[in-house]
């Protein structure tokens, strides 16, 4: 005489959440294997999407049900671009997979490095991009400042880190000046030092 074997129908658990498929197959006296996690970067984590047996077949209870299951990618990381120039900068972001915004500052950093970025090395990234920004060095262009009213030596002391040369007419060795050229507001390059004439007190 035969025996009755107990079969139980396997449900439908393709698009539930891991959590509501478990409660769902341990319901019906089934047990859950875990075959593979995909990576989908626009599905939540921990959804179904294949089952195996499928939906409707007939099994033996605490027969396991395998299934794939979504897993997030995991977010990308900003990288450490202090340092560098654009082009190592861009090459190190094109490898991470990062896309990053340029910036530029004057600054006495060498120029065309970066000096600054939006978010520190290791620091996860919601939208993998970083703002960095660059080094533009550091201007030799001046105003020439209003100097009269100031005394020689002092002048002379202000001057001298720039190797500007100074010209006093007629020649003395102290006083107050009265006249100067350039102008103030005379724009100056530090690269070619100009020679101050300046008139004194009398």
């Amino acid at each position: 005489m035969l025996s009755h074997v107990e079969e139980v129908e396997v449900p439908a658990v393709v698009g539930l959440h891991m959590h509501d498929a478990i409660k769902n197959l341990s319901f019906h006296r089934l047990n859950v294997r875990i075959l593979a996690e995909k990576e989908e970067q626009d599905l939540p984590e921990g959804l179904i999407l294949t089952q195996t047996p499928a939906a409707g077949k007939k099994v033996k209870p605490q027969q396991s049900i395998f299934l794939v299951t979504t897993r997030q990618p995991p977010k990308p990381r900003a990288a450490s671009f202090f340092g560098l120039t654009k082009n190592e900068a861009q090459a190190l972001a094109q490898q991470r997979g990062l896309t990053l915004k340029y910036a530029e500052l004057e600054s006495m950093l060498p120029q065309g490095t970066c000096i600054a970025q939006s978010a520190e090395p290791g620091a996860e990234l919601p939208d993998k991009t970083v703002a960095v920004l660059f080094s533009q060095g550091s201007s030799t262009i001046r105003l020439f400042p209003d100097i009269k009213g100031k005394s020689l030596e002092e002048v002379t002391s202000f001057f001298q880190p720039y190797d500007i040369q100074v010209i006093v007419s007629p020649p003395v060795s102290s006083g107050i000046i009265s006249d100067q050229r350039p102008l103030p507001g005379t724009l100056i390059d530090l690269k070619k030092p100009p020679t101050v004439h300046l008139a004194l007190n009398s």
